[in-house]
């Protein structure tokens, strides 16, 4: 689990935890449940913004952290970062990709995140699964830092049209794992069309750039 996921864990733990102390339940008012959720992606937003700070990233580089629960875009050009409610467990359910390929809605989970990423987006660093994916499939860098464009469709390609349960039987970790690569490459691919860049850098904390 990448540090900065683990970190966006804790901190929905600890609101959970202060939310059920409150005595707040399901009866709760609509106004409260909005502020409790903009005050949650707020510090959301804020942990990831400094764990993203530590890793020394290119500065000409935009950044998406995609996490089980949400998405966050840092881009170069506005200090105000966009927030995605909806991370890799949320694109499973809403558009089945856990299910048989010829089931899963890709394309249309493609086309709603791009729809959704900011029109200033352009090259960029991914930080989630795909990293991890590149390295384990053996796809060749460029310069060991950037997986281009075409080489990525190509890989997303072949991941798409795998049962879940191969999917799961190739895991660099746990079975489970695998269950987020199909909506992180979806994430990668609506960055890619939106931003229309020729390559990216999927965030590998083993190879950081000079």
């Amino acid at each position: 689990m990448m540090q900065t996921d683990k970190i966006v864990m804790e901190l929905s733990e600890l609101l959970a935890q202060e939310r059920a102390k409150s005595g707040r339940n399901e009866d709760v008012s609509h106004h409260l449940r909005s502020a409790y959720r903009t005050l949650q992606q707020k510090e959301e937003t804020e942990l990831v913004k400094q764990a993203i700070a530590a890793m020394k990233l290119p500065r000409e580089l935009d950044v998406i952290h995609a996490g089980d629960n949400s998405i966050q875009i840092f881009t170069v050009n506005d200090d105000t970062p966009y927030y995605i409610s909806s991370g890799l467990s949320d694109l499973n359910q809403q558009f089945d990709l856990l299910q048989a390929p010829h089931h899963r809605q890709i394309a249309t989970c493609i086309k709603w995140l791009s729809c959704r990423f900011p029109t200033s987006l352009g090259s960029f660093v991914f930080i989630g699964k795909t990293s991890f994916l590149l390295r384990h499939f053996q796809v060749e860098l460029e310069e060991e830092l950037y997986c281009l464009r075409h080489d990525f469709i190509t890989f997303a390609q072949k991941i798409a049209v795998q049962p879940l349960e191969e999917l799961e039987a190739n895991s660099p970790f746990s079975p489970a794992w695998m269950r987020g690569s199909v909506a992180s490459n979806c994430i990668v691919l609506a960055a890619l069309i939106k931003s229309g860049a020729p390559r990216f850098m999927p965030y590998d904390p083993t190879r950081q750039p000079l």
